[in-house]
């Protein structure tokens, strides 16, 4: 393989000859890495998606034919699943990406069967792409593990952390991960149209990270769902580890935190018993004390929606 020109390294990829045979792509002359795996990311998923006519399946031999009905998974690219989470089913894991932590290692399980790694060559262009957008550089380890795509980002030379996939839909990520490595993440499950799912062998530090890069790809335009996002609770916003975040992590954190607002209500009830300042709560009761408690007269039921000054979530009191 290392002899052979980017051109008949593309020769030798089935998904280019299916492609190039029905006319889903032009021909391509590649003359860099670059340019291949964009070339075999473009006659994937180009195979994937589409469904061929007669005439069209008519050009490929009966092993070619066989090949198309294997990887034809046209459901993998439905765009109603993104930013709407009453179509994604929780239980639908095999369409889900499930990110673990890199440093803990994941429970075994049963693998994921992949038929060929044609998969790696589409992460691999997908990354060296994404790296190349962003001003960093895509390096590999020397000593590669089979079935599996591992890369590491560097940014003059120093790393902004590193990242494995053990099958198309699974991928690890190291604790020191910048936030560069989470955001390329989001970014490749949003290109397989694939909600996220938060493993369990990843830290605080590591979830908080990754849900802040999914809110911020769907603020770009680009939403993700993630299927179990944490939940930031105010002994967690005063951590030191909340604190060490990049500050565009914490806004978007604080601006997109769960309602957690019955605590904090709770909480700001109490400190105001304590204080004593009588005063200062009769004029609070005076404000709108006497029609609140004039309702508990005429009325066999009473209900109180509140919620804190700028968002629109809130509590139902009864």
């Amino acid at each position: 393989m290392a002899d052979k020109t980017f051109e008949e390294q593309l020769q030798d990829n089935q998904y280019y000859v299916l492609a190039r045979k029905t006319g889903l792509i032009d021909d391509k002359h590649p003359t860099t890495q670059l340019e291949l795996n964009q070339a075999i990311h473009t006659a994937w998923e180009c195979v994937k998606k589409t469904a061929l006519s007669d005439e069209q399946l008519e050009k490929l031999t009966f092993e070619e034919q066989d090949f198309y009905t294997a990887h034809y998974h046209p459901d993998e690219f439905k765009t109603q699943a993104i930013g709407s989470p009453t179509k994604i089913k929780v239980d639908a894991m095999s369409d889900a990406t499930t990110v673990e932590s890199l440093d803990d290692k994941p429970t075994p399980s049963t693998p994921t069967v992949v038929n060929d790694n044609q998969w790696m060559e589409q992460k691999r262009a997908f990354w060296m792409a994404y790296a190349e957008k962003i001003g960093h550089k895509l390096t590999e380890p020397d000593a590669k593990e089979p079935n599996t795509f591992a890369g590491e980002l560097l940014k003059d030379g120093q790393s902004k952390g590193t990242f494995k996939y053990t099958a198309p839909d699974k991928v690890q990520v190291s604790s020191k991960a910048d936030l560069v490595i989470y955001q390329g993440i989001v970014a490749d499950a949003v290109a397989g149209h694939s909600p996220l799912v938060l493993g369990k062998t990843l830290n605080d530090q590591q979830r908080l990270m990754l849900y802040a890069a999914a809110l911020l790809s769907g603020k770009d335009g680009h939403p993700i769902n993630v299927i179990n996002p944490p939940v930031l609770t105010p002994d967690m916003e005063k951590s030191a580890m909340f604190k060490a975040l990049p500050e565009n992590v914490r806004n978007i954190l604080i601006e997109n935190k769960h309602p957690i607002n019955r605590d904090e209500i709770l909480d700001k009830s109490k400190k105001r018993e304590k204080s004593g300042d009588k005063q200062k709560d009769m004029a609070i009761i005076g404000q709108f004390g006497v029609g609140f408690y004039a309702s508990f007269m005429v009325a066999d039921k009473v209900s109180v929606r509140t919620h804190k000054a700028g968002e629109e979530a809130g509590w139902l009191w009864e």
